[in-house]
């Protein structure tokens, strides 16, 4: 073994005799159970190891030249271990990777390794995917390492092991599998094409016989029948084509056309099937081409086959082979007959004999399932879609090649018949046309000379080659669909007797007269002997003969040839004779014959009759059309004018201006070329490329364009309109078009060419008249024609609308980032700005950013406003930056960055477009700085204005950013306005104040993701922005609002005192003055000495500063500033005695009694309180103010309040006596009046009055206020709540407030009978829709807990007494409906059920609903 230490020497000899014992046991074993596996095992790895060692043996010996064999020797023990390796040493490698036990003998026979193979490939790989029904339409997986391995090891190379892969799928039924392993053999064929041809042709068989059995009804878990159609036929045409393209230059190009052929057509019939591509159905049709004319013969050298000269696109060329006609609007076939009528069909074709597929290959394939499948039980073989499984098929295979034809002229008829009856008339030729050119290769036996020169016709060629192919008559009548044989006007070859109309005399004729009528019946023959006639003419009389000769040209019109040969007979005789004029006529006789054959032959229009005499201007017309129709034979058409006396010059010019227009003219370039240097006029030549430039050639054909202004620069070298001509083509050559081309662009192309594209179509169409009217409904086809019409649009811009006018027109739809750089080599051609081209592509990006003027993009718009503000990267501007910055020109770049400003939305884009506009603004200042004197003063003037407006734009962005980042954008109107630095102030202000109240109130952050600043933050940025500092604004605002005039609340304004109304002004949080000292309180939180900013102002002597605005200021003092902080500036006391002072100087003032704060001060209260009785106890503003003196100074006097009280009610002042009353009632002092329960009486009526008659809102709090004090007096119990409600009770008003307030007092002062009788007796009289009003008003303020806060009052008033009266009326009148059924239907059910609860009483209403039959009131209840 080599490594091991050498035990026992055994004679070469044995070595090889055991292996070859070793392999006859192995080829003559039943491979069995499990036993025989074991010993096959042990046999071949034996055997191995033995063959193993003989190679270490060899290696060695020939390493080791001491012990080396003989070379002879040598030689031998290598080859027999390499063909032992071939056999047992792959033995051996099947059974580790494969698990197969193979015998080596089987390893030299080609059939048994492709079984082999085909085995390993079934059961290790396809098997798997054949258990799957869906498995029919899986793409090909990769084939695995280990199968190439063992395929490699068989002997089988790349293209064998793809065709058993193509060979094994379609035993499985693996169909797309199959058709994958083919598409990649095609597209790996680099020579012969045999193992592609026949996995395509393997592939084309199993596919066809499966779709015509089984397709339609193998959908039960995989794909369906109608799936099937669509990927098979697509697949097989797909691979087919590119098989032809592969071997476009082999042999084998005709049986991959075929193969196209037929599946193209599978594929477009399948397309109009129920399964098929609807979107075929509304497509438009396009134009039909010119069928492909098929001809053993070439026609006259003036007739031209026009397909032979048409430019086919590079991946369209196969399909136009065979007629791929346009889609029609044909009825929609059902898919299973349709289909099935097809793959019959193409059945059929593919068994005609026409191109044998055997090209060489291993042959062994197609047996390789037969041969070892039986006895191997290696796996079953699934051959259901084979040919040999198939009816059709066997059916097929038993016919013979006369019979296969029969059959399929049969389907195509059956094909053809169904696809006439749903209207699919081209699909119908495009049949009959497949079947009729595969059958007459097939057949064809027609020998050369059967096709003359009529046979031009490729229907007629058709028919021939069928009739010559075994074809019926009828049946060919009936597939050809009746159209009728057009053959050849017979000729006959046997010419009429000679009419013996000699004298019956025995006189001999006069010579003269027998040459006359011999000439006669010469010229009469349909045969001509033109030596006999030239003899004849000769012998007889001139004038006589050549009247005869006249006469038969005449008679001879339908013969051109014959008048040829007849007036070249007259031109010799005119030659003997002499006779120049007789010598022109026949020439010009003969040449009108033979030019009226061409121009028929060429289907030209003219009237032959006039060719004799006709002038070179009429035939000029003539000139371009034969041109055209003899494939650009200028020869021809040389000759032509030769003839007819026509310019030269001008067929040359024609020549080449059809060469520029008609864009199918191949090889135009060398054509032009080699007559341009016939032209002598160089004017008439350039103005001819001029045309054809500017109407003749279409925009999109740079390289026509781009010769013809090459021949342009070569006749005007200095005409710099050419050069940038060729400059831009130079460009556009290397462009691609990024954007499809508009309508209206593709349109005015069709204008601009119309007139030449018309006139080429008339020259190449026979019959069509191209008018006016179809080439304007032609542009007004939708986009899909137009871009029919032009291919190349799509990937070239416009030539002509680039060089003309509007150039932007063209460009500003193609410009884009990515464009730019491309585009910017046409601004010198075209005498454009670079700095316009970067300037459009920015507003074409502007442009897409900006919102349309719809409502729902403007509130996206406004939504996203404060998104902006917060946003602080500028990714709008970013991304036009970099553009910004390629500008020459330094003020467009700046107008551009102002353009781009006022585009962007407020945000940081607008910030940043700004900014960098100021800066560049800067850098051109100090550029203009450097310019002489007279030009910087302009450019200075006008770049100051320019940078004015941008600070300005940026202000305004600034601060828009800061209102809008903080739900303030409804201020923006006022800084519009502003323009120094009071106006901004005022502005400020004005921010401040709508702010304020919210920026106080606002305790806890809000739920919103997004926070705004604190109020003097915003202040501060604003204030910045106009450069003022936010302490300067803080201190004018706190001047602004102390100073300002304290907001009394209304009222009694004539009789309540000053102090009191700015009391109440203050208790009212919705006043104009709380809201005044909210703003105070914001501002001294703000700044750095509130303390003695508020002490100045109250101790100012300034005169006008009220003094209740100075009073103002130390309210607010005590309020927000600690004792400690007051006493470090002064006493507290005294501080507060002036604050008192303050206000009664104010009370005092108001009154009109003089007072000063040092007389106030130093003055005895009682004596000043008691001087003034005396003196002003008549005036009830006065008794206000000794009042309060007497509360605030404990002044005990009561008889003096004895004596005012009444003074005051009379003045109707009911709210302030309930307050005076309220406080004196606690004092010991004022205890022994007697009429306190009285003055409590009237107070608390008059005040209950008092509000039903006034519209006060808040009249509830008001009268809640009032009884919480009641409810505190001492003297609760004397009040009369009876005669309250009476009063009440008695008032009527739209709202019920009387009504509300006595249920009011009923339900808050002690329970009274006659309160109860009063209100019970108002609620009888009531009807019951205005009780349930009366509910409804009393429950609105059912969820108030305490309406009276200082009172500390709480009222339930789903429980109140006064509900409980209306709830019992109801109860007893049994109005429930009436009453309680009205919305809001919940809250007064919900009430009454509540209140009936707490009464015990809901047990009786229910069962009272019940007897009065009212169900679902009991139910709700």
């Amino acid at each position: 073994h080599g490594v091991q230490p050498v035990a026992r020497l055994v004679p070469l000899e044995v070595a090889r005799r055991t292996l070859c014992w070793t392999r006859d046991v192995l080829d003559s074993m039943a491979f069995g159970a499990d036993a025989s596996r074991e010993l096959f095992r042990c046999h071949v790895a034996s055997a191995v190891s033995v063959l193993r060692a003989l190679e270490a043996l060899a290696a060695r010996r020939a390493e080791d030249p001491a012990c080396a064999l003989a070379p002879a020797e040598l030689a031998r023990l290598r080859a027999f271990v390499a063909v032992n390796d071939s056999t047992l040493g792959a033995a051996w490698q099947l059974l580790e990777d494969g698990g197969l036990m193979v015998s080596p003998g089987e390893l030299d026979q080609p059939t048994a390794r492709a079984q082999i193979l085909a085995d390993i490939l079934r059961q290790q790989w396809l098997g798997a995917y054949a258990e799957d029904a869906r498995a029919v339409a899986l793409g090909l997986p990769m084939v695995p390492p280990r199968i190439r391995a063992l395929a490699a090891m068989l002997r089988f190379s790349e293209p064998q092991l793809g065709l058993a892969v193509t060979l094994a799928c379609l035993r499985l039924r693996l169909f797309t599998m199959a058709l994958d392993m083919s598409q990649q053999l095609v597209d790996a064929v680099d020579g012969d094409l045999p193992y592609a041809l026949r996995a395509l042709a393997a592939c084309e068989r199993g596919v066809a016989a499966y779709l015509v059995a089984d397709a339609p009804t193998n959908a039960t878990d995989g794909p369906t029948g109608a799936e099937l159609h669509g990927v098979l036929v697509r697949r097989l045409a797909s691979v087919s084509q590119s098989a032809a393209l592969k071997c476009a230059t082999k042999s084998q190009l005709v049986r991959f056309l075929d193969a196209h052929a037929c599946w193209a057509l599978a594929r477009a019939v399948f397309d109009q099937t129920t399964d098929g591509d609807f979107a075929t159905l509304t497509r438009a049709p396009t134009a039909m081409p010119t069928p492909l004319t098929i001809n053993s013969e070439p026609h006259n050298a003036m007739c031209i086959d026009d397909d032979n000269n048409t430019d086919l696109d590079e991946s369209g060329w196969l399909d136009s082979l065979y007629s791929d006609m346009y889609t029609e609007r044909g009825l929609v076939l059902d898919t299973a007959p349709a289909m099935r009528l097809v793959y019959r069909l193409v059945a059929a074709l593919q068994r005609l004999p026409i191109t044998s597929l055997d090209t060489g290959a291993d042959s062994y394939f197609d047996s390789a399932s037969t041969n070892k499948a039986a006895n191997s039980g290696k796996g079953k073989a699934s051959s259901k879609g084979s040919d040999s499984d198939n009816a059709d098929g066997a059916y097929l295979d038993t016919l013979g090649a006369e019979d296969v034809r029969a059959e399929a002229v049969r389907r195509c008829g059956e094909l053809v018949a169904c696809l006439a009856r749903s209207r699919h008339w081209l699909l119908a030729v495009q049949a009959f046309e497949l079947a009729a050119s595969q059958l007459a290769r097939s057949s064809f036996v027609v020998p050369g000379d059967a096709l003359d020169d009529a046979a031009g016709d490729a229907l007629v060629l058709l028919r021939r080659r069928l009739e010559a192919g075994g074809v019926e008559t009828e049946e060919l009548t009936e597939l050809l669909g009746g159209v009728d044989n057009q053959s050849e006007p017979k000729r006959s070859d046997s010419g009429s007797k000679l009419s013996d109309k000699g004298s019956k005399d025995s006189t001999l004729p006069d010579v003269a007269d027998l040459v006359t009528r011999s000439l006669a019946r010469a010229l009469q023959q349909p045969g001509m002997d033109a030596a006999f006639i030239f003899a004849c003419m000769l012998s007889a009389a001139p004038v006589a003969a050549y009247q005869r000769l006249s006469t038969a040209m005449g008679h001879a019109g339908q013969q051109p040839a014959r008048v040829v040969a007849l007036a070249h007979v007259g031109a010799a005789c005119s030659r003997v004779w002499q006779q120049q004029a007789l010598l022109d006529r026949c020439r010009a006789v003969a040449a009108a014959a033979r030019w009226s054959a061409q121009l028929q032959l060429l289907r030209l229009k003219f009237d032959v009759a006039r060719l004799s005499d006709a002038a070179p201007e009429q035939l000029e017309p003539l000139v371009r059309p034969m041109l055209a129709r003899t494939g650009m034979d200028i020869a021809t058409a040389l000759e032509f004018a030769d003839a007819f006396r026509v310019d030269t010059t001008f067929v040359v010019l024609e020549y080449i201006a059809l060469c520029c227009a008609a864009p199918h003219v191949s090889s135009y370039q060398a054509r032009i070329l080699g007559v341009a240097g016939e032209v002598a006029n160089v004017k008439l030549l350039e103005r001819t490329y001029a045309d054809a430039l500017d109407a003749g050639i279409s925009a999109y054909d740079y390289e026509r364009l781009q010769f013809v202004v090459q021949r342009l620069q070569e006749l005007r070298p200095q005409d710099q309109a050419v050069a940038r001509h060729a400059a831009v083509l130079d460009v556009l050559c290397s462009y691609d078009r990024k954007t499809p081309p508009s309508l209206d662009e593709l349109r005015a192309e069709w204008a601009r060419t119309r007139a030449g594209r018309d006139a080429v179509r008339r020259i190449y169409d026979d019959d069509n008249d191209h008018s006016g009217g179809e080439a304007d409904a032609v542009a007004a086809q939708p986009y899909a024609a137009l871009v029919t019409e032009y291919p190349t649009a799509t990937r070239r811009l416009p030539f002509h609308g680039l060089v003309g006018s509007a150039p932007w027109t063209v460009l500003l739809a193609e410009l884009s980032a990515e464009t730019v750089d491309q585009l910017l080599p046409l601004a010198l051609p075209l005498e454009l700005s670079e700095d316009d081209f970067y300037m459009n592509l920015i507003d074409s990006v502007l442009s897409q950013w900006r919102p349309s003027d719809d409502g729902a993009n403007c509130a996206a718009t406004a939504a996203t406003a404060y998104e902006l503000a917060l946003s602080k990267t500028p990714t709008r501007f970013n991304a036009i930056q970099h553009l910004i910055r390629c500008f020459k020109d330094p003020e467009a770049a700046i107008s551009t960055i102002k353009h781009a400003a006022d585009a962007f939305p407020c945000g940081p884009d607008r910030v940043a477009a700004l900014k960098m506009g100021i800066k560049l603004l800067r850098k051109w200042g100090q550029y203009i700085k450097q310019m002489p004197e007279p030009e910087r003063a302009h450019v200075m003037a006008k770049a100051e204005t320019i940078y004015m407006h941008f600070e300005t734009s940026y202000a305004d962005a600034m601060t828009e950013i800061a209102l809008r980042r903080n739900h303030m954008e409804r201020y923006l109107p006022l800084f519009a306005d502003v323009r120094d630095a009071e106006s901004a102030i005022d502005v400020l202000a004005t921010v401040f104040e709508g702010e304020c109240t919210g920026a106080l109130t606002k305790t806890e952050p809000d739920d919103r993701q997004d926070v705004v600043e604190p109020l003097h933050e915003v202040l501060r940025r604003l204030a910045a922005i106009h450069d003022i500092g936010l302490e300067t604004l803080l201190q004018r605002l706190l001047k602004r609002y102390l100073e300002a005039p304290i907001a009394l609340a209304p009222g009694t304004a004539e009789l309540l005192l000053p102090s009191t109304r700015y009391q109440a002004s203050l208790a009212d949080l919705q006043s104009v003055e709380s809201e005044q000292r909210r703003r105070i309180v914001y501002i001294l939180g703000h700044i750095s000495d509130a303390v003695s900013r508020l002490l100045s102002f109250a101790y100012s002597s300034t005169a006008g500063i009220s003094c209740l605005s100075r009073s103002r200021a130390l309210e607010i003092l005590f309020a927000v500033a600690s004792h400690d902080d007051i006493a470090q500036q002064q006493r507290v006391a005294d501080v507060r005695c002036y604050f008192q002072a303050l206000l009664y100087l104010g009370d005092f003032e108001f009154v009109g009694i003089p007072q000063s704060i040092a007389e106030f001060l130093d003055c005895e209260k009682p004596a000043l309180a008691r001087s003034i009785w005396v003196d002003h106890h008549q005036d009830p503003k006065a008794v206000q103010l000794i009042c309060n003196m007497c509360l605030d100074f404990s002044v005990d006097d009561p008889e003096l309040i004895q004596r005012m009280v009444p003074r005051l009610l009379a003045a109707k002042l009911f709210r302030y006596v309930v307050g005076v009353l309220d406080i004196i009632s606690a004092m010991p002092c004022y205890a022994g009046i007697e009429a306190l329960p009285a003055f409590w009486n009237q107070a608390v009526s008059g005040y209950m009055l008092q509000l039903a008659q006034t519209n006060n809102a808040d009249w509830m709090c008001a009268a809640l206020s009032v009884l919480g004090v009641c409810i505190r007096s001492p003297h609760l119990l004397s009040i009369d709540s009876a005669s309250i409600v009476q009063l009440l009770t008695q008032r009527d008003t739209a709202n019920n407030v009387p009504l509300r307030l006595a249920c009011t007092v009923f339900d808050v002062l002690p329970f009274n009978q006659a309160s109860e009788a009063a209100l019970r007796t108002r609620f009888d009289a009531m009807d019951p829709e205005t009780l349930g009003q009366l509910v409804q008003q009393l429950l609105e303020f059912a969820d108030s807990d305490s309406v009276a806060v200082a009172s500390q009052l709480a009222v339930d008033w789903r429980v109140a007494r006064s509900l409980t009266l209306v709830f019992d009326l109801i109860d007893d009148q049994g109005t429930h409906e009436l009453a309680l059924l009205r919305p809001p239907l919940s809250t007064m059910i919900h009430a009454f059920v509540r209140n009936r609860i707490a009464c015990d009483k809901l047990l009786t209403a229910v069962s009272t609903c019940i007897e009065r039959g009212k169900q679902k009131l009991a139910l709700s209840l």
